[in-house]
């Protein structure tokens, strides 16, 4: 309902949070998403709400034919309470004020990926200026690991629910937690380290000589088995499980898919496990390392 040439956001962008921001989606992921716009304060706000209301709804709303991706909004400000959309200055209020930790981390991973280039621009200003601070506090160190610590007892909840590729020990969000502490710390004296992408990160720190070439190439190489193993579950499930399977049969058939041989189901099950228990042991070992190191 609007003449054509209208510029109906004109001064909106969508930012990609999480595994959209980071380019790093799987089959199955939510698109991560945070609405933006750039008005004077007067503006409610109240034209680009409408606009994400849509853009949800086209998206994620069930058809005849399935539906195109599911938007998860849930890291804007206040989360599910929280307004659809805000302007530039309301962020950068939130930002000084109410923010926590977990915001602070979670915007590493975020990238314009629609919209207004400039009101993008303008905004990851404001995302870098909260981000990466001139000095990182002790305390915030404490409250991230905790904050895996509690992530891994009471969201994998690996003794009742199974191995968790992503959550659980040595999983993925090991080493997405260790690049992501050392961005925070370092990222305001060097640009260079303020990668969305976790590799890119972990590739950059390497050739800044700031980590271990060695240690850290065995934590790429523990990542990339667990990326292609959270991918193969997925495929088979057709859901966006993180969990393996219990079943020999089902372990079986997801060594097969990971490019295991053989016959027998109880080989491929016990060496799909045995290499799954291998490289989340070195990978808590990478992250513990890290975060003793910068804990002394």
């Amino acid at each position: 309902n609007h003449k054509s040439g209208d510029p109906v956001a004109k001064n909106f962008c969508i930012v990609g949070m999480g595994k959209l921001g980071s380019r790093e989606l799987n089959f199955g992921s939510d698109l991560d998403v945070i609405f933006v716009y750039d008005e004077p304060e007067e503006n409610d706000g109240t034209h680009y709400s409408a606009i994400s209301q849509l853009i949800y709804k086209l998206t994620s709303e069930m058809t005849s034919a399935g539906y195109a991706y599911k938007i998860d909004t849930n890291l804007r400000p206040e989360g599910v309470a929280g307004v659809l959309v805000m302007s530039i200055a309301g962020y950068q209020h939130y930002f000084k004020t109410r923010a926590r930790i977990w915001e602070q981390q979670a915007m590493v991973r975020s990238r314009v990926v629609a919209g207004n280039q400039e009101v993008g621009e303008k905004f990851m200003e404001r995302v870098h200026d909260f981000v990466f601070k001139d000095e990182f506090e002790y305390s915030a160190l404490i409250e991230i690991s905790r904050m895996r610590e509690r992530m891994e007892l009471e969201l994998a909840q690996e003794k009742t629910k199974g191995k968790n590729v992503k959550l659980g020990f040595g999983g993925i969000a090991d080493i997405e937690f260790a690049m992501q502490i050392l961005q925070l710390i370092h990222g305001k004296k060097n640009q260079h380290l303020r990668k969305a992408n976790t590799m890119s990160a972990l590739d950059m720190f390497i050739a800044q000589g700031m980590i271990d070439r060695i240690k850290a190439s065995q934590a790429k190489v523990n990542y990339l088995f667990l990326r292609r193993l959270e991918c193969a579950l997925r495929i088979i499930s057709e859901t966006p499980t993180n969990n393996l399977p219990k079943e020999v049969c089902d372990l079986a058939q997801l060594a097969r898919l990971m490019s295991y041989t053989g016959n027998e189901e109880d080989k491929l099950a016990n060496a799909l496990l045995e290499d799954y228990e291998k490289q989340t042991v070195q990978m808590r070992e990478y992250y513990r390392e890290t975060i003793g190191q910068l804990l002394r």
